[in-house]
């Protein structure tokens, strides 16, 4: 993973709303206009460059407020991958950020996350992965009571 840039150096080239979560850049310079929002939105990211590195935004944000490069990943607490605003993200595990999950996969067919028709038997499956071990916590009559089971799983086993 390419390195960081410091504190000092966030501090010096932009400013930072944290009710927001946009920064601005605080100099004129390489056709930069002074005062102007920092970044673009890339799969949903907000993405910027430094000193000709293309990074992230939320992982310079963690820096440039906490001083220290991200133990893990930078979670969008809301699953708004461009709300930067300084409430919004944590650092977490890969495994706790991937429990934020926001949405379905592209191939679900069961309406619930972790939730899946057993083919055998016609019931449903709830499953969750923990530090990257996959979890079959039950199987049920309906895809429903197969998710309930695995909220109330992952409320029990996972801090928020």
């Amino acid at each position: 993973m390419k390195p960081l840039p410091s504190q000092a150096e966030l501090v010096e080239l932009f400013d930072y709303s944290l009710i927001t979560g946009t920064l601005y850049h605080k100099q004129a310079r390489h056709g930069v206009t002074l005062g102007t929002v920092a970044g673009t939105l890339s799969h949903g990211y907000c993405r910027l460059r430094v000193n000709g590195q293309l990074y992230q935004a939320h992982r310079l944000i963690w820096i440039y407020v906490t001083g220290l490069e991200p133990h893990g990943e930078i979670d969008h607490i809301d699953g708004n991958r461009a709300n930067n605003a300084w409430h919004n993200l944590r650092d977490v595990s890969a495994s706790e950020n991937g429990h934020n999950q926001h949405g379905l996969r592209s191939h679900n067919t069961t309406g619930f996350i972790g939730v899946e028709r057993a083919k055998a038997h016609g019931r449903y499956r709830a499953r969750i992965t923990i530090n990257n071990v996959k979890i079959t916590i039950g199987t049920f009559p309906t895809a429903e009571e197969a998710s309930c089971a695995r909220e109330a799983f992952k409320a029990e086993h996972i801090p928020n």
